[in-house]
């Protein structure tokens, strides 16, 4: 799926499509990691109303 350099160039990506949702003003907290062909997505952001959200996605390749 994705080694560690490809990692690298599409984690900001998902950030910058993250940023994109009118209702996040910021993002707290982003790791991208990969096990096998398991990637593994978890963000920590803040909304506009001053909430703090925790997010995780799990793909599987």
């Amino acid at each position: 799926m994705l080694g560690a350099s490809n990692s690298r160039l599409i984690s900001p990506l998902i950030r910058r499509e993250i940023l994109k949702d009118p209702e996040v003003e910021a993002v707290l907290s982003f790791a991208v990691s990969q096990s096998g062909r398991q990637l593994s997505i978890q963000a920590t952001v803040r909304t506009t109303r001053g909430d703090t959200l925790s997010l995780s996605e799990v793909f599987n390749g």
